[in-house]
């Protein structure tokens, strides 16, 4: 989890730097990246704020309209279950990933962003076969990178000018 969420915002980071994305505007990959990594950052705050809305409602709070669009949105989400796949037992597999939300969206990554430099556990790759027992990769099982092609997508689309692939040569 530590390394999915590290790679995660560390490839979101570099993403936003390459030119080379699609899109304009509101529709640019650019924006659709953006989008992804403000969601993988707020996404803990948003449960916190979520437990707070209840709590201050425990406590009377007028907090009774936000509480009620969020259950809005599970409802709703159950009924598009029902409707589409007409079993109950999902709408209990939705009820369990509710229940679940708090760990896999607050513990798990403030865990990981908490310990984000300790590499005593979850280590399952190691990166130099000579310094492991035993190595994953042999060297007749290593992918060969010279026959991939690297093209920039503009050089891609001027030697495709109809947008096909390149057919294989036989």
């Amino acid at each position: 989890r530590r390394r999915w969420i590290n790679s995660t915002i560390h490839n979101l980071l570099e993403l936003l730097l390459v030119r080379d994305l699609c899109g304009t505007f509101c529709c640019s990959m650019h924006f659709l990246v953006l989008m992804d990594l403000l969601g993988n950052v707020i996404l803990p705050s948003s449960v916190v704020f979520c437990y707070y809305l209840i709590v201050a409602r425990c406590f009377g709070e007028p907090v009774a309209l936000p509480l009620l669009l969020m259950a809005l949105t599970f409802v709703l989400q159950g009924a598009m279950i029902l409707v589409t796949t007409q079993r109950i037992g999902y709408i209990y597999w939705m009820l369990i990933y509710i229940l679940a939300i708090p760990v896999w969206n607050l513990l798990m990554p403030l865990y990981a962003f908490w310990r984000f430099d300790d590499f005593s556990w979850g280590r399952t790759r190691p990166s130099d076969p000579a310094l492991s027992k035993a190595a994953f990769i042999t060297d007749d099982e290593r992918l060969a990178l010279e026959p991939i092609p690297l093209k920039r997508w503009r050089d891609w689309v001027r030697g495709n000018p109809a947008g096909l692939p390149p057919q294989p040569q036989s």
